[in-house]
């Protein structure tokens, strides 16, 4: 989806829809390089004093992908409607995203039993369905203003 947002604006794209589109694309790449590590690591029986340093490389990527998904989103949402890519309910399902994953972070570690449960599959499915509004904001007949 982020990559597809700097497609739409190509081929003279908006500095701040290319920098925040490929920034959240690598957060999102930083995260998903951790879970494949962790199911390759438990496919194959390798654990993490095994790999020594290297164990360290999904970790940071992860890091990475944590702490920066909420700026680079809200930049990819600032570009987003500066130059008028998507409508305006996509726009505003960007912004709304931008914080919910550092939200989630921090509502894990403060709530704990039920209420981190059902506070913790809110956001998620908060989340989940942001990035799906953006997805269908990109499709041709949502920019024309049809859905």
């Amino acid at each position: 989806v982020c990559l597809r947002l700097v497609g739409v604006h190509a081929p003279d794209p908006n500095r701040w829809v290319l920098i925040g589109g490929w920034w959240t694309a690598l957060a999102f790449g930083g995260i998903a390089a951790f879970m494949v590590a962790i199911g390759v690591g438990a496919l194959f029986s390798i654990d993490e004093e095994s790999m020594g340093v290297f164990a360290w490389v999904p970790v940071i990527g992860m890091a990475f992908g944590l702490l920066s998904m909420t700026p680079a989103v809200a930049l990819l949402a600032f570009g987003t409607g500066r130059a008028d890519v998507l409508p305006r309910w996509g726009v505003w399902a960007l912004w709304a995203v931008s914080p919910l994953l550092l939200l989630l972070l921090i509502y894990g570690g403060l709530a704990e039993g039920t209420a981190e449960t059902i506070g913790l599959t809110v956001i998620l499915c908060v989340l989940a369905s942001g990035w799906v509004m953006v997805g269908l904001a990109l499709r041709p007949a949502a920019r024309r203003g049809g859905l």
